[in-house]
């Protein structure tokens, strides 16, 4: 195996003591490091990964002790249309014993569950609300799955709440 479920008192869970996963060995960048997969839902939930537009999966497995970080070890890559939508895939050589972490707003467009980082002590609530910056800086590392490229265009160009039938209000 790739990696392990370990204890951590500073990570929030039952009786004080959460979970995280970890590497088990060194792992290069480009490898699979797991595969998820879960019912799907079309809100998002604190355990939840957004893979299309309004659909989300709601994580059952290891993925769930999967960190967040704003300088990620590994990136989600999505497949919408597989039994296993979600692998999580070294974005960058992880050594042993690191934690497994991923940037929650590279996946999701308004999280239902948002909350400060630890580390860098800025608000993770989705990438709707990362500043312009940080949305081009994304954009620019390819990490952005297709739903979250098309709900940027849409905010952009169409008025709040505008038609996600594909059709675009012109003025008259």
């Amino acid at each position: 195996s790739v990696h392990d479920l370990v204890g951590d008192a500073e990570q929030p869970g039952l009786y004080g003591l959460g979970v995280k996963s970890i590497a088990t060995r060194n792992v290069k960048r480009g490898e699979v490091i797991f595969h998820e997969a879960g019912p799907s839902t079309d809100k998002p939930t604190m355990h939840s990964i957004q893979v299309g537009v309004d659909r989300h999966v709601a994580i059952m497995g290891e993925g769930r002790y999967t960190a967040h970080s704003f300088e990620p070890n590994t990136l989600v890559k999505i497949y919408e249309d597989s039994s296993h939508p979600i692998d999580f895939v070294a974005a960058r050589d992880i050594e042993e014993g690191e934690q497994i972490s991923f940037d929650y707003t590279t996946t999701e467009w308004d999280m239902g569950a948002p909350f400060t980082d630890a580390v860098t002590g800025k608000t993770c609530q989705g990438f709707k609300h990362l500043p312009a910056a940080e949305k081009l800086a994304r954009l620019r590392e390819g990490v952005l799955p297709s739903h979250i490229m098309r709900l940027w265009i849409e905010h952009e160009l169409l008025p709040q709440e505008g038609p996600r039938d594909g059709s675009v209000k012109t003025g008259e």
